[in-house]
């Protein structure tokens, strides 16, 4: 039996990239659906609960997405000889960016959601202007440093780098 193929770091970075394109499309297409679909449906009762409700959970996965983000470069406390400065191996990278990335794609999911229970749906666009502001201000950021500073420590493993 063949042991499985590891993906080269080169073949992580791109495939993150494309993670993070697909996360950042996702709030325009969800706009221009909303857009064509929503307008003119009669607004739910329960827009009234679910708007603020909605508002204060988007914040604070706004708040927990950018924490996991800024702290997804930072390696596991699993090993005690870990240097200060060290990266993350790219697989506990890519699971935790990923995760960020996710909760502020969900905030463009919320707005689309209200514009289907009867909110406004020009709305939408607000929040995926939310969420994008998200991927390209905190997730884009954070994945070039990491890779950039994942391919400057696999040609010099001696310097640390943060």
């Amino acid at each position: 039996m063949n042991a499985p193929l590891t993906p080269t770091p080169s073949q992580q970075r791109t495939s993150w990239f494309v993670v993070l394109f697909a996360l950042s499309v996702a709030p325009v297409i969800y706009v221009f659906i909303a857009r064509m679909v929503a307008p003119g449906r009669p607004p739910s009762p329960l827009i009234a609960t679910l708007h603020p409700a909605f508002m204060a959970l988007a914040g604070v996965q706004l708040i927990l997405g950018a924490f996991i983000l800024l702290r997804a470069r930072v390696p596991a406390p699993t090993d005690a000889t870990t240097a200060v400065g060290e990266v993350a191996p790219p697989a506990q990278f890519q699971a935790r960016s990923v995760l960020g990335m996710a909760m502020f794609e969900a905030v463009s999911i919320y707005g689309f959601l209200l514009a289907f229970l009867g909110n406004d749906p020009a709305e939408c666009v607000v929040w995926s202007a939310v969420s994008m502001i998200g991927m390209l201000g905190v997730a884009l950021p954070v994945g070039v440093a990491y890779w950039r500073d994942l391919g400057q420590a696999s040609t010099d493993p001696g310097t640390p780098r943060g």
